[in-house]
């Protein structure tokens, strides 16, 4: 099967209170829809690790996470960091 072809499953994972949580996000896509979708929650949601797993797998292809973000002084825009 090619990589086109596998399914991706995204893994939510945030630190509450020094344990760790983990909560797979209901969706199944492609690598590419998976990542965009993994950068996206990640903007959302600071501090939170979105890592994309091939269905089944125990090795992340792709983790997107913002540790922090800064306002621009200029336009005001908030830039996530990571």
């Amino acid at each position: 099967m090619a990589d086109s072809e596998k399914l991706y499953e995204i893994v939510e994972s945030r630190s509450l209170s020094g344990e760790k949580a983990r909560t797979k996000l209901d969706f199944l896509g492609t690598l590419e829809k998976a990542k965009a979708r993994a950068v996206k929650e990640a903007r959302k949601n600071i501090g939170v690790r979105y890592s994309v797993f091939p269905q089944g797998g125990f090795v992340a292809d792709f983790q997107a996470f913002y540790r922090t973000t800064v306002k621009c002084p200029k336009c005001g825009e908030v830039i996530p960091i990571e």
